[in-house]
């Protein structure tokens, strides 16, 4: 026969599993949320209305030197957007945010092209490293947009082909 101390050690292991568990999906459930919270932020920060600003008029700027990027720009301009992307960069590399879904957000690519001109020109004059996190940032979504590609192409060769 079970006696009663017996069946309290067992509700007490049976609480502590499930306690392990909940704590466990708690804990999960917070780092999505704080993974979701700094991805809204930066997409805050992409859409402040000074960033895309500069933004527009560095990507409006035809370049091919770092002189004329600065002739047609405002330093100012150039550090907030290298900021940002060097930002992100890092914070892509450290796997703090989803790669995915950062370059679904934005096409650092893109900008990556206009401002190298400059940073070359920055890392001969300051350091090597400067604008580092922005180039792996650059390369990663050459990657993923050139893996999407056949994805995307068959896609539209599906839509185009049904009535």
């Amino acid at each position: 026969m079970v006696d009663i101390l017996q069946m309290l050690e067992g509700a007490t292991y049976a609480a502590f599993i499930v306690g392990a568990l909940v704590a466990v999906y708690e804990l999960r459930t917070m780092s999505r949320d704080r993974k979701t919270q700094l991805v809204m932020s930066v997409w805050t920060a992409f859409n402040d209305s000074d960033f895309a600003e500069a933004h527009a008029r560095i990507d409006m700027t035809e370049t091919k030197d770092s002189k004329t990027i600065e002739e047609r720009c405002q330093r100012a301009d150039i550090s907030k957007v290298m900021e940002f992307y060097e930002g992100l960069g890092l914070l892509v590399r450290k796997r703090l945010v989803d790669p995915e879904l950062v370059l679904e957000m934005c096409y650092p690519r893109l900008m990556w092209a206009k401002l190298k001109p400059w940073v070359d020109e920055e890392r001969g004059r300051i350091t090597p490293f400067v604008g580092e996190h922005f180039e792996y940032l650059a390369q990663l979504d050459t990657e993923y947009k050139m893996r999407r590609l056949p994805e995307r192409i068959r896609a539209l060769s599906i839509a185009e082909k049904s009535p």
